[in-house]
């Protein structure tokens, strides 16, 4: 339980800069990466096709799925159910999420 006790300076000093980071730089690439294309070949088609891509559509959900674990972890909603031995886990949900999220994202960018 050594590391619930710090995560909440884990996640200021390393988590939200890092999510904050991938897509403030990943975020304008990708919309360049389109634009590109649309310019180069003048066809909407390939733009489409590469919003359709697997990797495109997986960096939206993740881009998704790390804004909403950030604002699950500002919130910091109160415990609804006891369970026992976990309720340190549940507690500590969000920031769990929070730190899932950054790592994928993390993964992702490095694709």
């Amino acid at each position: 339980m050594f590391i619930l006790n710090h995560i909440t300076n884990v996640i200021c000093e390393f988590c939200l800069p890092t999510i904050i980071g991938v897509f403030t730089f990943a975020t304008p690439l990708v919309i360049q990466a389109i634009s590109r294309v649309d310019d180069k070949y003048e066809s909407t088609l390939l733009a489409k096709l590469f919003v359709k891509d697997r990797i495109c559509k997986i960096f939206i959900w993740v881009g998704l799925f790390s804004f909403l674990a950030i604002l699950f972890w500002i919130l910091k909603l109160p415990r609804i159910i006891d369970i026992g031995a976990f309720n340190s886990w549940l507690d500590n949900s969000a920031s769990i999420l929070l730190v899932l999220s950054t790592a994928y994202s993390g993964a992702m960018s490095a694709k």
